[in-house]
């Protein structure tokens, strides 16, 4: 079942979540997960972009949230799972307000774990590092035509710098969250897992 959704849009959420529920009764799982906004220096970002970022990528996960978590309280039964970014560990250059916002999911994730563990309401996220998505290779380009280079050139470059040598693939990131929704992770929560191939150097 699909339902078209524009996750920036307040009343699209609803729609969709509505959507949902009427198609399998009720939200056990919630796994969320949106497109990266604009990359860019710092210095040329505006107030918009800002903006439409902000809503897309933070605000969107708060309100899907507030509209499923009721019901998995009730349940006493709920997997929540947020889709970030590397980033909010290791910030990149041009991906400023990526950054910026997958951080403060990280911070969301671990207060909203905390206050719905007692309704066996389970919250983690993900961070993926280098994916081979449309995103990645979006990104290759941007880069590409700041540096002056081919995009692919820039992709040989990233996976050099990656431990394992590739990027990964959505499966990979799948797997991941299979896991964190099911039964065999019942004593987890709160966890920012890093799925990036070695990538992010810091030691927590």
């Amino acid at each position: 079942v699909t339902a078209p959704c524009d996750v920036s849009q307040p009343s699209d959420l609803v729609r969709w979540v509505e959507h949902t529920r009427a198609a399998f009764g009720v939200v056990d799982i919630l796994v969320t997960n949106t497109g990266g906004p604009p990359a860019g220096p710092f210095m040329g970002i505006g107030d918009d972009q800002w903006a439409a970022g902000i809503d897309s990528t933070l605000m969107s996960v708060v309100r899907l949230c507030r509209l499923v978590v009721p019901e998995m309280q009730r349940r006493r039964w709920g997997r929540i799972v947020h889709i970030t970014s590397l980033v909010a560990k290791q910030p990149m250059p041009m991906l400023t307000i990526s950054g910026t916002l997958r951080a403060g999911l990280s911070a969301l994730t671990k207060s909203m774990a905390s206050e719905l563990a007692g309704d066996n309401v389970l919250v983690s996220a993900v961070l993926p590092g280098h994916i081979q998505t449309e995103r990645q290779d979006h990104l290759n380009q941007v880069r590409a035509a700041a540096e002056g280079a081919t995009p692919a050139e820039v992709a040989a470059r990233v996976q050099r710098s990656i431990p394992i040598g590739r990027f990964g693939t959505p499966r990979e990131i799948g797997d991941v969250v299979a896991f964190l929704c099911s039964e065999r992770a019942s004593y987890l929560t709160g966890v920012s897992l890093q799925v990036d191939g070695g990538l992010i150097s810091g030691t927590f």
